[in-house]
């Protein structure tokens, strides 16, 4: 047979099913109206497989079998986000949200004066009267936890070293709320006493993101000994009291006014773009701006394309999605969790109604929060 004839033949088939999926559409508009006066959900797992195996029961060409599974998967799902577009969802997403303002409220950061963390606080407008400065990531989410402050703000991922993995598992444990985004900019400098020369130094503190973020600049200085210190503040404050002119520490520039040390040497890190993204933390969900991101947090099913049935459902959704990563979980060797962000309201009903949807695809969903970022 001529290419062009199956091609007819095709379009006839084409032509019978639009007309079959059109009956198919009034069908399940009917069933999404029953649901609504009788308060019943839209999913219902067991009856879906059900549905699916007697479908493929019927499938009489056994090669065809995993293409009609792949076909009426796609239908349901179709069918489900069009019943869920009728439905009045009463979910937590649905919560007003309470606009936040930090005037005259405390706010926790890490490490000490001079710290990027501290700088990111400062660049919201935040007065130093209000800041209060914890020695670890861990102490600050107890302090939020246990009314200490009202809020805390902690480094979450860089562009050049990606996630701060404990910051993430942290959240999990706690699931205090991001309010708001900062990304701010880092350039690291090598610090040191006044009278310090660049070819005397013998051993290099800072944070392990900082060591990290300026390996290249450390690797061409072999004969240097680098040591991890809590973070880049402390390190140039270390330097600063240390009675040694061979030490030296990464750090901002502003960190040498702060503490007296001059800068060997400017811009040293890897990346020239290099940003940090920190999150204002807070026990309650809110926003200091108009939120537009989303973060969540979900496992998965052991089930054959799971992972790709929950990226679909963006694209189904016309939703943006702007990263996704995942976390070993403790105590579960081989179990991962995924931390996804996207673009949108919580209180938007197409949000809402992606949201159902992706609740019965994952397991364990966890909404982080609903907050301004300059999406850059």
């Amino acid at each position: 047979m001529e290419l062009e004839k199956i091609r007819e033949k095709i379009d006839l088939v084409d032509s019978e099913l639009l007309a079959l999926f059109e009956q198919r559409y009034q069908l399940i508009m009917q069933v999404a109206e029953y649901k609504i006066e009788n308060k019943l959900p839209v999913f219902d797992a067991k009856r879906e497989e059900i549905v699916l195996a007697n479908k493929l029961a019927m499938v009489k060409n056994i090669q065809a079998t995993s293409y009609i599974q792949e076909l009426w998967q796609g239908v349901m799902q179709a069918s489900k986000r069009e019943q869920l577009k009728l439905l009045q969802l009463e979910e937590k997403t649905k919560k007003k949200f309470q606009p936040i303002k930090l005037t005259g409220k405390v706010i926790a950061f890490q490490g000490v004066e001079g710290a990027y963390s501290e700088e990111a606080l400062l660049s919201l407008g935040v007065a130093k009267e209000q800041l209060k400065a914890y020695g670890s990531f861990r102490q600050i989410f107890t302090a939020i936890q246990e009314g200490e402050v009202d809020y805390g703000i902690l480094p979450l991922e860089n562009a050049s070293t990606g996630s701060l993995g404990d910051v993430y598992d942290d959240l999990l444990v706690f699931q205090h709320q991001i309010v708001h985004e900062v990304i701010l900019p880092i350039n690291h400098c090598l610090l040191a006493k006044p009278e310090a020369a660049l070819d005397k130094i013998n051993i290099v503190y800072s944070h392990e993101q900082g060591l990290s973020q300026c390996s290249e600049y450390l690797r061409q200085h072999p004969q240097w000994q680098v040591q991890a210190y809590h973070n880049t503040a402390m390190s140039a404050a270390l330097v600063a009291k240390e009675d040694n002119l061979q030490a030296a520490a990464i750090g901002s520039k502003r960190l040498a006014e702060l503490y007296g040390l001059q800068v060997l040497a400017y811009d040293i890190q890897n990346n020239k773009e290099n940003f940090t993204r920190f999150v204002l933390l807070a026990k309650k969900r809110g926003t200091l701006e108009s939120p537009n991101k989303i973060s969540i947090a979900f496992t998965l099913p052991h089930v054959t394309g799971s992972l790709y049935r929950v990226i679909k459902l963006f694209h189904d959704y016309s939703i943006n999605m702007l990263k996704i990563s995942s976390r070993p979980i403790v105590d579960q060797p081989w179990e991962y969790r995924f931390f996804l962000d996207f673009t949108g309201q919580l209180k938007e009903k197409n949000t809402q109604a992606m949201l159902h949807q992706l609740e019965q695809e994952t397991e364990n969903l966890l909404i982080l929060g609903n907050y301004h970022s300059n999406l850059r």
